[in-house]
């Protein structure tokens, strides 16, 4: 994979011909052969730009491969944006497929062994790379999410009205986007623990202030992105985030079966972190608040916020204090505002 800007195409491509024949004649002189016939070629770019890719065929070797919007790796469906819809719906296909043909056997076989077989079969696929999956849109976990409420739903025979929570808490398995921040987590430990790929360990970092208290813990660095979107899918941001949300106690596990019981006991954790998101965004928007009231002298407001404290910031405690009083000032803001135009 290499980066260049639209105008440098050309010369791209020339580089990237020159590689492939190089790459060829070393198989040659090796008694192998490069079957030029199966490879693909992908340019990716963002959803905005992808007028400005490239169309025209590309030699390798002596035939001209064409580019495609999406490409097979290792098992993995890589789209042109990277945004992996391909790859999700074809998770999402194979393992329905799946379970339509268990569903055949159901009555023929016990309960835990249907179990074991919709364990085998289909989650298997769904935990296949899904560590790739950090950050994609809510309506393609949603995607997952629902191989997995069919799955439980077929264990126990039951209906699909029926509230999926209790059932996946009786079978132990956690939801989608949970299973993906689990892996996440697993590969975070395992780099610590110096048994992972050294081109993973090497993207991890700590923080490099020594004044910070983040440094006497376990906490990772978070790099700053400049795309939300793919920037924050990348491993050391999308990790370094749900290992930062860890407590101490699994973070510090002595072992890695320890840290995977102390993990997956943990369900909640992977939806703390989504809540911590959320309560640093309502500390900025009542800092943002408490200002605004300070400058129009809104002394109710002013009083409701200032009693807040680290120890009591809660999103129950928000509720039932301060957004009544904030929308009563941001209401009489709204009239005072209009008066003013009139």
């Amino acid at each position: 994979m290499r980066y260049c800007q639209p105008s440098a195409l050309l010369e791209l491509q020339n580089t990237i011909t020159n590689c492939v024949d190089d790459v060829s004649m070393w198989m040659r002189s090796n008694r192998l052969q490069l079957n030029t016939a199966k490879t693909e070629i992908l340019w990716s770019t963002t959803g905005q730009r992808s007028h400005q890719l490239p169309q025209s065929p590309l030699r390798v070797g002596i035939d001209e491969v064409i580019p495609t919007s999406v490409v097979r790796d290792l098992g993995i469906y890589i789209d042109y944006d990277v945004s992996m819809r391909s790859h999700v719906t074809r998770t999402v296909s194979a393992c329905f497929a799946v379970l339509r043909q268990l569903r055949s056997i159901r009555r023929s076989v016990p309960r835990s062994v249907f179990q074991s077989l919709v364990a085998s079969l289909v989650l298997t696929r769904l935990d296949y790379g899904n560590s790739i999956l950090a950050g994609i849109p809510q309506y393609q976990l949603k995607r997952l999410q629902s191989v997995m409420n069919a799955a439980a739903w077929l264990v126990f025979s039951s209906s699909r009205y029926e509230p999926i929570t209790p059932l996946l808490r009786q079978l132990h398995w956690l939801k989608a986007a949970e299973r993906i921040d689990y892996k996440l987590a697993l590969f975070v430990y395992k780099c610590r623990l110096g048994v992972a790929p050294p081109y993973l360990a090497d993207e991890l970092s700590q923080p490099a202030r020594a004044s910070l208290r983040s440094t006497t813990s376990s906490s990772l660095f978070v790099r700053r992105t400049r795309l939300s979107t793919i920037g924050d899918w990348a491993f050391p941001v999308a990790a370094a985030r749900v290992w930062n949300c860890l407590p101490q106690h699994v973070t510090s596990a002595p072992s890695l079966s320890t840290f995977r019981s102390h993990l997956k006991t943990l369900q909640p954790l992977l939806s703390s972190c989504q809540a911590r998101e959320v309560i640093s965004s309502l500390r900025l928007f009542l800092l943002l608040l408490l200002i605004t009231a300070v400058n129009l002298e809104h002394i109710p407001l002013i009083t409701t916020l200032c009693s807040l404290s680290a120890n009591q910031f809660s999103i129950q405690f928000i509720t039932e204090p301060v957004i009544p009083c904030a929308l009563n000032f941001c209401n009489n803001l709204r009239w005072a505002t209009l008066s003013n135009a009139f």
